[in-house]
């Protein structure tokens, strides 16, 4: 279920096209209860009694989408650190319903990158900082026009560092003007423009798929695996095991491609051990 305050017909357009973009049957899917679309609903999340009627609404679903945060709270400050028990009402309805709660919440005038390196995603949620902390799990969304949008896990409760490696949210047209005999998909043709493809896909994508690593010269590599060898000799000396080639990526500030070609090269020459799971 997706509660949209913010774009009314235009949400539901974009429903259609990415439906449309894997031959879905759009009324089969509201008929059958999978997909609802509540626009401009008149209930808000500080509405008198919101906790239940949320519950009702949320009842049977295992996810919710509410677009967005600010939206939802006509005449409430966000910069107000009060406007975390919101979104703590809202964990309380899905731990009553078993519903997922996805809140879209707009970020900042910071940029995800600050001089060529990324930024801290915590900072970027604009308001207060309550916001974040009341959250269960924080991702931050970013990127330029007609760009692959990147994708940081900010927070991920009670594990820790995040758990999710950085990645990138694509979109890309598909052409569905044409009948499809294997769907039974009827096809799509919009008069106003008849040149409209119809539909759209959305494509996780890594970051080496995104931004493929340029061909390492010799001595490129030997910068890198003088990198990693300085970030392995730190933290072995102080006790601590090097918990993955991610977190040595992240520690010699390497791309992690770069920093597993280093390792592979040190484990030939007999540098390193990997010992995998054991340590």
């Amino acid at each position: 279920i997706h509660l949209d305050y913010e774009q009314g017909e235009e949400t539901k357009e974009r429903y259609q096209r990415l439906a449309r973009g894997r031959r879905l049957d759009v009324p089969a899917l509201v008929a059958s209860g999978r997909l609802s679309l509540v626009s401009l609903p008149p209930v808000y999340l500080n509405s008198p009694d919101a906790e239940e009627v949320y519950k009702r609404a949320l009842d049977g679903r295992k996810l919710c989408f509410l677009d967005t945060f600010a939206a939802s709270l006509p005449g409430v400050e966000e910069n107000e650190s009060a406007i975390g028990e919101h979104l703590y009402r809202l964990g309380r309805v899905s731990s009553t319903t078993g519903c997922v709660v996805v809140v879209a919440h707009h970020m900042g005038k910071a940029s995800m990158t600050k001089d060529g390196q990324k930024a801290d995603p915590r900072t970027l949620a604009r308001g207060s900082t309550a916001i974040v902390a009341a959250a269960g799990y924080v991702y931050a969304m970013g990127g330029g026009k007609n760009e692959p949008k990147l994708v940081q896990q900010a927070k991920a409760r009670g594990l820790g560092d995040p758990q999710v490696e950085d990645f990138y949210l694509e979109l890309d047209a598909v052409d569905v003007r044409e009948p499809d005999p294997l769907t039974g998909y009827p096809g799509f043709f919009n008069p106003e423009n008849p040149a409209d493809p119809g539909g759209f896909t959305v494509r996780y994508r890594t970051h080496e798929q995104v931004h493929p690593p340029k061909p390492a010269t010799d001595q490129d590599l030997e910068e890198d695996v003088a990198k990693v060898l300085a970030y392995v000799a730190e933290e072995t000396a102080h006790g601590r095991p090097v918990a993955d080639k991610g977190a040595a990526a992240k520690g010699a500030k390497l791309r992690k491609a770069d920093a597993v070609i280093a390792f592979k090269t040190l484990e030939a020459r007999g540098l390193v051990v990997d010992q995998g799971k054991r340590g």
